[in-house]
């Protein structure tokens, strides 16, 4: 096994590791039973599922990109082997070749140059996957750190919406202790009133006798 090839299980293996951790993330979030709001928990379930069609999306063009690269191995391994056998027909002494097999040998040492093109070709396709592998790091690294900020977003929203209802009953509270106080001050104002009024009965029943 080259070190490309090394270098690309590892990568594979890591990228494998990071699709199983964001899978354990959004699990995380989907069984998280701190918010009890139905809008809220309407968000939560549009968060976990967009999370996991992400996810989907991703793993299978994952996939889709294995198989291809798998295929071109199997392909690359069977041209090597043809040179191989070009070679030892190449180098072979002259009196064992026969003038057609010197023939072919001609056709096949322009197919070896040609071939020499193919596996700079590879090389560089190599090179390229390596890549895409390195910036699919990246970008699950992301989805990680976005799946942990939409769980602290949520229990934010959650929070004031406890903190919201918290104020709004403290301010039932008072608007129902002012309303009973302003009852009180009516009751008052009327027997102040009743009071007046009775005085002054009294005053013109007196002044009337006199």
């Amino acid at each position: 096994m080259t070190s490309e090839q090394v270098k690309i299980q590892e990568l594979t293996e890591e990228i494998t590791n990071m699709f199983n951790h964001a899978r354990r993330l959004i699990r995380l979030l989907e069984d998280s039973d701190n918010i009890s709001v139905g809008a809220l928990d309407e968000i939560r379930k549009n968060v976990i599922s967009n999370m996991m069609l992400t996810l989907t999306n991703f793993i299978n063009d994952f996939r889709v990109s294995q198989s291809d690269y798998l295929r071109h191995l199997d392909s690359n391994s069977k041209l090597d082997s043809f040179l191989v056998k070009s070679d030892a027909t190449i180098f072979a002494a002259p009196s064992e070749i026969p003038v057609i097999e010197e023939e072919q040998s001609i056709l096949q040492i322009q197919q070896i140059l040609e071939n020499e093109h193919v596996t700079k070709v590879r090389e560089m396709e190599i090179l390229k996957i390596s890549k895409s592998i390195l910036e699919m790091n990246g970008i699950f690294k992301d989805i990680a750190s976005m799946i942990v900020d939409q769980g602290t977003i949520l229990d934010r929203i959650d929070y004031n919406v406890e903190h919201s209802s918290t104020k709004i009953k403290s301010a039932l509270e008072s608007v129902q202790k002012a309303e009973k106080y302003q009852r009180g001050n009516k009751k008052m104002h009327l027997i102040v009133l009743l009071a007046g009024f009775a005085i002054f009965l009294i005053l013109l029943i007196i002044l009337t006798k006199f």
